[in-house]
């Protein structure tokens, strides 16, 4: 078949190379040259810390000063020309993933290698997350080549290779032992999953051996409230959303999952472990890019059901394989069309310039996901994404919710001068997330108080304010 030919392979690599340097190309030009997502600006922060020799045992700019526990060898690599290493190496090794991904489906499916692949690489997960300088990207690319390599039979560089991957991201690797432990209890061999918990207890212990002089931490993310309406738009519905697989994409993997083990009904397993991956990737983003390789195989398989079966309508057919192609193709085109206003928009550049200039070691109040790119302007965030070993998390969030609430400029000054905060950014997500009702709350103090802040930055889409 064509979708499996020799030069169809080519033609999705070369389709490969072309979304992957999209981002590049759009952000450089179009968004004031920024990174996408708030990560790749965590990775550029603590690389350039490396890179001139500071302290990294301690972040000081996360929380106004925590404890650094975290793999380091993703920030090692790209201290050696941070911003380039940041914009291009996610780019290749997305482009090698794709790669090992069609030639391990090769060896185990080769039914599906060309539709699957093809699939995987008009994913706007898979391409957000090689666009995005973040250490899940090198993980998955020495994942997939563990298991290329283990399934030509050279286990000692799989394992290599495994390892590897431990390095960038150690519960990648907790996963990979996993994987090996069950296939383990099925052939009653577990060598290789002695290995790779090993390689886990190893680099778990490098790099993390502080947890035992400071304990496990209290808080590890906060429970975000679970609507299946926040739950299903975010990872189904949503046409270009760099959070979800798509409603089409998705379809096609149960479809997929269901012909190959209906006969034991093994696929209802599958569907159970399906749904209890997507519920935990709905508080930790890092774990649906993992997926999508499977979803990818997956959905490779149930295209090809739809394609192969032999429907008792030729016109129902066409129609069926027409909504469904031009579903994923709309999905692709919605996703690549709004890069240039991805998280930071070309609005924060000014923002960060600003708060880059100002000679002060006084805290910034945000909107915790704001907190990367505040602490990448070399100023302390109240808050940001990561709660672990956060000093006084759950307090900070009771007094996050209390400034953005308070209509009383009294109990906002205590807690302003608890935390010492002395700016307050202020961007449009946030007018809209927090401030429904227009100036209630945070933003009626703002804006009635001119003896008590004074707006020092502005632009279309971000306010900074000062205390007086």
């Amino acid at each position: 078949m064509w979708l499996n030919a020799k030069w169809f392979f080519w033609v999705i690599i070369l389709l490969c190379i072309v979304l992957l340097a999209v981002p590049i190309f759009v952000r450089h030009n179009y968004s004031a040259g920024l990174f996408i997502g708030e990560e790749s600006y965590r990775s550029l922060r603590i690389a350039n810390e490396i890179k001139t020799g500071g302290d990294t045992a301690n972040d000081e700019l996360s929380y106004g000063g925590r404890v650094f526990l975290e793999e380091s060898f993703w920030f090692y690599i790209l201290s050696f020309n941070p911003k380039v290493l940041a914009m291009y190496l996610p780019a290749v090794f997305g482009l090698l993933s794709f790669i090992l991904f069609y030639f391990i489906l090769d060896y185990i499916k080769p039914s599906v290698k060309g539709i699957s692949s093809l699939l995987l690489v008009i994913s706007p997960v898979y391409i957000y997350l090689f666009s995005t300088a973040t250490k899940y990207a090198a993980a998955a690319f020495f994942i997939l080549l563990g298991v290329y390599l283990y399934i030509k039979d050279k286990k000692i560089f799989s394992h290599i290779c495994f390892f590897s991957a431990g390095l960038f991201s150690v519960f990648s690797l907790l996963a990979v032992s996993t994987v090996f432990f069950l296939k383990g209890l099925r052939k009653r061999a577990f060598w290789d999953f002695v290995y790779t918990f090993a390689g886990f207890f190893i680099l778990f212990f490098y790099y993390f051996k502080g947890v035992f002089a400071y304990g496990f931490p209290a808080v590890l993310f906060i429970i975000k409230e679970f609507t299946y309406t926040d739950f299903f738009s975010r990872l189904f519905f949503v046409f270009g959303a760099n959070s979800g697989i798509g409603f089409f994409f998705f379809v096609l993997a149960l479809i997929g999952a269901y012909s190959m083990f209906k006969e034991r009904y093994f696929y209802v397993f599958v569907y159970f472990i399906f749904a209890v991956l997507l519920f935990i990737s709905y508080y930790t983003g890092f774990l649906l890019p993992y997926l999508l390789f499977a979803f990818a195989f997956y959905a490779g398989r149930g295209f090809m059901v739809l394609l192969d079966h032999e429907w008792r309508s030729g016109m129902f057919k066409f129609l069926t394989l027409l909504v469904v192609c031009s579903g994923l193709l709309f999905n692709l085109f919605v996703f690549v069309n709004g890069i240039g206003g991805f998280y930071p928009n070309s609005e924060y550049s000014g923002a960060i310039d600003f708060l880059d200039g100002i000679n002060s070691d006084d805290t910034v109040f945000s909107d915790y996901k704001n907190g990367e790119i505040i602490a990448y302007a070399g100023k302390k965030n109240f808050m940001d994404t990561r709660f672990a070993y956060a000093p006084g998390v759950l307090e900070r969030a009771e007094a996050y919710d209390g400034i953005f609430s308070s209509r009383s400029y009294e109990k906002s000054e205590l807690l302003m001068d608890k935390y010492n905060i002395k700016y307050i950014l202020i961007d449009e997500r946030m007018k809209n997330e927090f401030f429904e009702h227009g100036e209630d709350g945070l933003l009626f103090l703002l804006k009635n108080s001119p003896l008590r802040f004074s707006l020092v930055y502005s632009n279309s889409k971000i306010e900074i304010w000062e205390r007086i």
